[in-house]
């Protein structure tokens, strides 16, 4: 009776462990992501990864805003700015991470990233824009110069703005995902490990 319990016991650590075509013998004590082929992927390494493009974009936008913009206006030079910074912190990152993300699952790993990475670019963008003190002013003087004379509700106020938002986000969004994506792959093939 006692072998019998011990080899289901067994046979159920086997299952539950073996996630990567292969049996690990430790604990779960965190969130992991398994893949053929290779080891777990921790959900703290994507966190820091994403972490990580977030400090690097923060300093490469200050940095770059404080040159660029001067130079090329405020509204090109914030748009420059923003498509160079997305693509040079998923090119850092790449680099830095490249290990990592190719031991894993490569495209899956990077896809991982980024979406945890537009997940805190949505929350940053619904939370920040709205709170500045000229938003509102600035939504209202766009709508009114394309439709003059037009007049609108409390609410219909409300509606052009969160469909502004909207919009700022969403390109925002694409432009975070396609530049981050390129940047991360570009970097990471950049210091790929060689298989052995």
């Amino acid at each position: 009776m006692e072998g019998t319990k011990n080899t289901n016991k067994n046979r159920l650590k086997k299952a539950s462990f073996d996630l990567c075509g292969k049996v690990i013998a430790e604990p779960r004590t965190h969130v992991c992501f398994g893949f053929r082929g290779g080891d777990r992927l921790k959900f703290s390494d994507i966190v820091i990864a994403v972490a990580s493009l977030a400090v690097i974009l923060l300093f490469l936008e200050v940095i770059l805003g404080l040159v660029l913009i001067p130079a090329i206006g405020w509204d090109w030079g914030t748009t420059v700015v923003g498509i160079i910074c997305f693509l040079l912190s998923g090119l850092v990152v790449g680099v830095i991470f490249s290990r990592k993300i190719w031991e894993e699952a490569g495209i899956k790993t990077i896809a991982k990233i980024i979406v945890l990475g537009a997940a805190l670019m949505m929350l940053f963008f619904a939370a920040a824009i709205p709170s500045q003190g000229d938003w509102t002013p600035l939504v209202k003087e766009n709508y009114q110069n394309a439709n003059l004379g037009k007049t609108l509700t409390t609410s219909q106020w409300w509606s052009v703005e969160v469909s502004t938002l909207g919009e700022v986000i969403a390109v925002n969004l694409f432009l975070w995902i396609v530049l981050s994506f390129i940047g991360l792959y570009i970097g990471s093939m950049l210091r790929k490990p060689r298989k052995s």
